[in-house]
């Protein structure tokens, strides 16, 4: 006999093996006497669970634990607080790029630039007088304020 044979006849008794298990297992399992009693134990584990669950809530609040419930009722209110906080973060990055464009648009009017530079004041000589003339700008108007620095209007 040679390996390939062997391992044929070998395939073949492993097949038949698991064939007779599984049909052994069926048997087993459709037992109605074995369907009944694991009903009725599941019933009464589901029973025995509840009432366990329900003594430690009381025994929780006597000894100050949180239960699962509170753990999850936490967990459910942190991640509103995160979403909450991520929609914040949102606006007030909007809100900053809209005061910088606010800001640059500001910047490239006419009248902003002349407040926003903050030119000093110029003074003029006058050669054939000792007083010293200030020369300055009134905003919305285009002429020039000439006064002495004595306060004199000229």
């Amino acid at each position: 006999m040679s390996n390939l044979d062997k391992n044929k006849e070998i395939r073949k008794k492993a097949i038949q093996i698991e064939k007779k298990i599984n049909d052994s297992i069926q048997k087993l399992l459709n037992r109605e006497d074995l369907v009944q009693q694991t009903a009725i134990s599941s019933e009464i584990y589901g029973t025995v669970l509840n009432q366990l669950q329900q003594y430690m809530e009381l025994l929780s609040i006597h000894f100050n634990l949180p239960t699962k419930n509170d753990i999850a009722n936490t967990a459910r209110l942190v991640i509103q607080v995160e979403e909450k906080i991520d929609r914040l973060e949102e606006q007030l990055l909007d809100l900053k790029d809209y005061i910088e464009e606010m800001k640059k648009n500001a910047s490239e009017l006419p009248t902003m630039n002349f407040i926003m530079e903050k030119k000093p004041k110029e003074t003029v000589e006058i050669k054939d007088t000792s007083k010293r003339l200030i020369l300055s700008r009134t905003l919305g108007k285009e002429q020039k304020v000439r006064r002495t620095e004595e306060g004199d209007s000229i």
